[in-house]
């Protein structure tokens, strides 16, 4: 019976990494920035040879920083002065991260808006009573092109 859910884990996290072509994972990488917050909170998502380097500011200050497959597989992390867990995998053209402290999982679900300047990253507590949030950001040259725009 193990082995039987460990060939349905691994096929449905195989089929979860293959469901998002190339051009859909590229319109994740880049600077992102939070509407509203200027530069101080955002998101910056680069490619790596076996998955993504990833990097969370929070009030202009880099609060976690990691590289992970994007395969569903483990990554151990330290972020925000303790040890955490997070993998990633794609789900379609959404890329889902998942993060685990102690007993308290956090799922992001990154959906980049069309034309391809805004993120919309929802943030859902899988624990009881978690409240779900929808966050938006802008591709930061974005933000920075429209701030000039509007000084002159």
């Amino acid at each position: 019976m193990k082995t039987i859910l460990a060939i349905l884990l691994i096929t449905q996290t195989a089929g979860f990494a293959w469901s998002a072509n190339a051009a859909d994972r590229e319109k994740f990488l880049g600077e992102w920035a939070q509407q509203g917050s200027g530069d101080s909170n955002g998101w910056t998502i680069s490619s790596i040879p076996d998955g993504l380097q990833v990097l969370q500011t929070e009030s202009g200050r880099p609060v976690v920083s990691f590289e992970c497959n994007t395969q569903g597989r483990d990554c151990e992390i330290k972020g925000r002065g303790h040890k955490e867990t997070v993998s990633m995998y794609f789900n379609g053209p959404a890329l889902v991260l998942l993060e685990t402290k102690n007993d308290k999982v956090t799922k992001r679900r990154f959906s980049v808006i069309p034309p391809g300047n805004g993120l919309k990253v929802e943030l859902m507590p899988m624990s009881a009573g978690g409240q779900i949030e929808e966050l938006h950001f802008e591709r930061k040259n974005a933000t920075e092109a429209r701030n000039k725009q509007q000084s002159n």
